[in-house]
């Protein structure tokens, strides 16, 4: 079907012609009936207008540009016109939310910032479990189905959580205030002060690389290793070595806050002042806006997507939605 709309509306354009410019688009047909190596490009018949065909530079399509690269038939895949629809929401008691994630099996953890504790539940609020924290946590990260490290930036820890038995199993003493982390390929990544540590399992100190500028609001690790964060109006992926690879602004994008990545590689940003989610590319080229309206509460959202039931979910304050994609 894409194909076939693909041959009807092919046209193309001259080497300096303006791609967004209608005049100057020409068809397989018009340039052949011309008879002599000419056309009549309309865009530059200031300037005569005639060129030659071999000046004929690309295909123009009216809804799609294709090539025979897999690559970019994959990106036009990719970037299809999809959204999130809100399915279900509950409210917790007395918790707020500073921190929220699923493990494989789609069991929900929260992070409870008033109570001091772990809360973990179903995605409908179900089977609440409380694990009291010695501290206030800021994050955490999920080792396995039944562990998580979370860190008490006010402690200066990281505590080691067993949540199938609900209980602390480990405490790590920082000495520094540590506030975001993530764990990927048997390695803790964490915010300490102004700096990024790389940890090893036995939380070793394998590297530290001083942040570039800025501080870091919402925290995400990809599965590329590539590090996700948000800081005023921006987001900016980095390296483990603190590198900026690319920050990203975009239209309707104020005062990003939660950030995780999707099972598509695709960076989810949930934006505090604009009140939306946009989902951007992995390099940062391009984003689309998947949720239009998230609930306006006074206080900054933070976001998780589960791979379980493909959903996208916000915690915002005592609040918990849980949005699906629209067909």
């Amino acid at each position: 079907m894409i194909g076939k709309e693909l041959q009807e509306t092919g046209k193309f354009k001259c080497a300096n012609g303006d791609p967004n410019n209608p005049k100057g688009r020409v068809t397989k047909e018009e340039v052949e009936s011309s008879g002599d190596g000419q056309y009549v490009c309309l865009e530059h018949t200031h300037t005569n207008g005639k060129h030659s065909t071999e000046e004929l530079k690309s295909t123009w399509f009216k809804y799609y540009l294709t090539c025979q690269d897999q690559d970019v038939i994959q990106i036009i895949s990719e970037d299809e016109d999809i959204h999130y629809t809100e399915k279900s929401s509950f409210r917790l008691k007395k918790e707020r939310i500073y921190d929220i994630q699923t493990n494989s099996t789609g069991l929900l953890i929260i992070a409870d910032g008033k109570q001091d504790q772990i809360l973990t539940c179903t995605l409908s609020g179900g089977n609440q479990k409380k694990i009291k924290l010695p501290g206030n946590p800021d994050s955490f990260a999920i080792i396995d189905n039944e562990n998580i490290a979370v860190t008490l930036p006010y402690e200066e820890d990281i505590v080691f959580v067993d949540i199938s038995k609900g209980e602390i199993v480990k405490t790590i003493h920082m000495g520094l205030c540590c506030t975001a982390i993530a764990y990927f390929n048997s390695k803790f990544i964490v915010c300490v002060d102004n700096t990024i540590q790389i940890l090893d399992i036995d939380c070793k100190v394998q590297s530290t690389e001083p942040l570039p500028g800025f501080t870091t609001d919402g925290f995400s690790v990809g599965k590329n290793g590539n590090i996700y964060c948000t800081d005023y109006n921006k987001l900016i992926c980095m390296d483990m070595h603190a590198n900026i690879l690319f920050t990203f602004t975009g239209v309707n994008t104020r005062r990003p806050r939660g950030v995780t990545t999707d099972d598509g590689g695709y960076i989810l940003v949930a934006y505090d002042h604009s009140h939306n989610v946009h989902r951007v590319s992995p390099d940062g080229s391009r984003s689309k806006e998947i949720v239009r309206k998230l609930p306006k509460i006074d206080w900054s959202p933070f976001i998780c997507f589960d791979s379980v039931t493909k959903s996208i979910i916000i915690g915002r304050k005592d609040k918990v939605i849980v949005y699906t994609r629209s067909a």
